[in-house]
């Protein structure tokens, strides 16, 4: 192989690295208010900032539940929202669903 030859092989390489698509993103999860969001995603309830790094077309369900006597006021950054059963504290829990195409960043608000 000659010199020159090796030069593109290696500048060609680095170029599809420099370009290639990730595969994996991130999901950050901002909770505001006495709540929490509970995820199969996540190692932990999450009741303030969190963040997960996921497959790249990882479908995501987040259920954002409140604390005893407290209420859920929405979510934003989703793609579609559920509300569904009574959570431990009476509050209603809501689903979140999305699904991975880019980083992304959702927030869950909960008021006394």
């Amino acid at each position: 192989m000659s010199k020159g030859v090796r030069w593109a092989a290696i500048l060609a390489a680095a170029a599809v690295f420099a370009c290639g698509s990730s595969s994996a993103y991130t999901l950050s999860i901002d909770v505001q208010g006495p709540g929490f969001v509970r995820s199969n995603a996540l190692q932990a309830d999450c009741r303030s900032v969190c963040t997960v790094t996921l497959p790249v077309g990882s479908a995501v369900e987040l259920d954002a539940t409140p604390d005893s006597n407290m209420n859920f006021e929405g979510w934003t950054g989703c793609s579609k929202i559920a509300s569904g059963a009574m959570g431990p504290g009476g509050g209603v829990v809501s689903t979140c669903y999305l699904t991975l195409s880019s980083d992304a960043h959702v927030s869950a608000a909960f008021t006394q």
